[in-house]
């Protein structure tokens, strides 16, 4: 088998060459530039690349560790646009998962965390005023509450805020955390 050009002398080698010159030539490659991967912060344990701290929030809401939720969500709402859909979504999850431990305790102290996490955090404090699944979910700790006048005064503000904005009601009772039965409820106070 030949390789390489010119005529094949004894022993294979090319003719017109010393057998002590090699015929390899190693040329050094250019360095090509080293891209490094910025690695994201990690402050108090959660991470600043938006995804990562996305799913760990919802691993944490899952599996029911609303504390550490809580932490990571402050980290997602510095990396997110307060008018992203994401961020909206990300906290109706975390006012899901206060609203299904208070629920789950039957603890009207619970009951008032929820809904201070969207008067005082998103409404106040972020200026997320919610959508209709955010809505939803506070009519649906509106009807937790025990006490019947205090309930009643609760669905009629958050429909009374629904509405102020120029919403249609039905766009909330169309969401699929609402029974049937709640939507009754609702709609008769």
């Amino acid at each position: 088998m030949r390789t390489g050009p010119g005529p094949v002398g004894q022993a294979g080698f090319l003719s017109g060459r010393s057998m002590e010159t090699p015929s390899l030539v190693i040329v050094d490659t250019p360095q090509l530039p080293i891209t490094v991967r910025r690695k994201p912060r990690v402050i108090q344990g959660v991470s600043e690349d938006k995804h990562e701290a996305l799913s760990t929030f919802g691993a944490c809401v899952k599996v029911g560790r609303i504390a550490r939720a809580q932490l990571i969500l402050n980290t997602i709402t510095n990396l997110l646009d307060r008018d992203s859909l994401l961020l909206v979504g990300a906290h109706n999850t975390f006012l899901r998962a206060l609203l299904q431990r208070a629920l789950a305790e039957k603890s009207q102290d619970s009951l008032r965390v929820f809904f201070a996490w969207y008067e005082d955090t998103m409404k106040r404090d972020l200026e997320i005023v919610g959508d209709a699944t955010t809505i939803a979910l506070l009519l649906e700790g509106s009807l937790a509450v025990k006490e019947a006048v205090l309930s009643n005064r609760y669905i009629r503000q958050w429909v009374n805020h629904w509405k102020d904005r120029g919403m249609a009601i039905k766009d909330v009772f169309a969401q699929p955390n609402l029974t049937d039965n709640q939507v009754i409820a609702v709609s008769q106070v």
